[in-house]
């Protein structure tokens, strides 16, 4: 979880070395983990898709689904059980003014109604294709649309809310941030995102959040668009090219790619702006009259502490830019094989899922073939 967080935080020699001297008791524990995860994440696909295939002949769709409604009870029940617990108590060490609610109810209610209109499509999609209804599919996608209408709900005030620094506020009110109200403070937060510099990292994070709302507000727009045209295909069978109803899918993953190059180079540019030399080499540096990596000592200079800085930020950048190209192209992949199937391709459709499987199995066989072949010679030498 670390590394999916801050990537170049670890050090993969360190955790190979840390793993290499666990027990075998720990590593034993991880791969057994480590497959239960794989089978609880792989059984409903390919069940499904042995459905599709026929492989099952003429078993309901409602049995060939029993994870899912494995999963949905648990789900159902952490969600009541989150609920019936009740607002939060308030420590004693933290003041009554200061105290807010981390899961306040009106947000674990907002959840559980997604999750109920869920549930909802799932039974009336499941109902329809076992013929138990007999509904149009613009009604059974109903639920996906109150769920889509609540991502919005809550995804535009984040892409929407303003970024002020306490100096801001300050200024904005005059007076110091300490002599503000909690009226005033919860005003502000409701409107705002309120950090201590544009430098810190709390900025970054604000930051990172606003666009990751406005990029999910825009996956939601296009999974509307897909949503109509897909329903009005199914209900009034037209007969249209299948690559043409997923042209949503196509433009979206397109516009992430570009999103994602756009953040890329804006973040290139500033850097550029404050040191120069990250692009244009020491030697156009020291032309310009600058002493290379000197200190920040009022010429302009940057120091070497800072350098590193903005090296390991354009790092990052990169790193995000590539892994969301190489995540949407993987994601095109899938889509595309899906696509192939409905189209009326004759390969089997586990295909569909296949570049999932193929990552996934030889991790599977390279972690647990070490442990199976230590246990056969510990029993063979006993």
């Amino acid at each position: 979880m670390k590394w999916v967080e801050e990537p170049f935080s670890l050090d993969p020699q360190e955790m190979a070395r840390n793993f290499a001297n666990s027990s075998t008791l720990d590593r034993s524990k991880i791969f057994a983990i480590f497959v239960c995860i794989a089978i609880v994440i792989f059984i409903l696909p390919i069940l499904i898709c042995l459905q599709v295939d026929g492989i099952f002949g003429l078993v309901p769709w409602t049995s060939v689904l029993t994870p899912l409604w494995i999963a949905d009870a648990i789900v159902l029940i952490y969600h009541v059980r989150i609920i019936s617990l009740g607002p939060s108590i308030r420590p004693d060490s933290i003041p009554e003014e200061d105290w807010e609610d981390p899961l306040p109810m009106s947000k674990r209610f907002f959840t559980f109604l997604r999750f109920l209109l869920l549930l909802a499509f799932q039974i009336l999609a499941v109902g329809n294709l076992d013929k138990y209804f007999d509904l149009p599919w613009s009604q059974v996608f109903v639920p996906i649309y109150l769920w889509e209408v609540t991502t919005l709900y809550n995804k535009i005030p984040i892409a929407r809310m303003r970024i002020v620094t306490v100096e801001d506020l300050e200024a904005a009110l005059g007076k110091p941030y300490g002599d503000f109200t909690p009226a005033e403070k919860e005003l502000i937060y409701r409107r705002y995102s309120v950090v201590p510099s544009l430098e810190s990292p709390e900025f970054e994070a604000a930051h990172k959040v606003k666009s990751r709302a406005r990029q999910d507000i825009i996956k939601v727009v296009f999974r509307l668009i897909f949503q109509v045209i897909l329903i009005y295909q199914l209900d009034n069978d037209l007969g249209w090219n299948w690559w043409l109803i997923f042209t949503p899918f196509w433009i979206m993953s397109l516009c992430i790619c570009c999103g994602s190059y756009q953040s890329f180079a804006e973040v290139q540019g500033s850097l550029a702006e404050m040191d120069p030399s990250l692009f244009n080499g020491d030697e156009e540096n020291l032309e310009a009259g600058g002493s290379g990596y000197g200190a920040m000592d009022g010429k302009g200079n940057v120091s070497e502490e800072k350098k590193e800085e903005l090296k390991a930020q354009l790092v990052q950048s990169g790193y995000r830019m590539v892994t969301s190209c190489c995540t949407q192209a993987f994601f095109l992949l899938i889509v595309g094989l899906l696509v192939g199937k409905v189209q009326g391709a004759e390969y089997s459709s586990i295909w569909i899922i296949s570049p999932l499987l193929i990552i996934v199995s030889p991790s599977i066989c390279a972690s647990l073939s070490p442990f199976y072949i230590y246990m056969w010679l510990k029993f063979y030498l006993s």
